[in-house]
């Protein structure tokens, strides 16, 4: 029988010390590739985005110039990918 490699996540206790914004994990987004992407949903990086509110003024302008206010940064669709009007991702 082979032996498994165990599946690793990000903790709470992690993500709870390396907290990130919005706008920071939708730079990742545009600059890795699809492989790194699959690999940072996979181990939760999700859980280290804080919430929108949170976000400064500043970071939160930044993201709306690439994709709907408050979404999904790995999963967003974004502004160039689709008109602004025929919004329909959540996070």
């Amino acid at each position: 029988m082979a032996k498994r490699t165990p599946r690793l996540v990000i903790s709470d206790r992690v993500a709870a010390m390396f907290r990130i914004g919005h706008y920071h994990l939708l730079l990742v987004r545009l600059e890795a590739s699809q492989g790194i992407l699959d690999n940072l949903a996979a181990v939760g990086v999700k859980k280290m985005v804080y919430p929108w509110d949170e976000d400064t003024a500043e970071q939160r302008e930044y993201f709306s110039f690439f994709a709907q206010p408050g979404a999904c940064p790995l999963t967003c669709i974004l502004l160039e990918e689709e008109e602004e009007d025929n919004w329909t991702e959540d996070c």
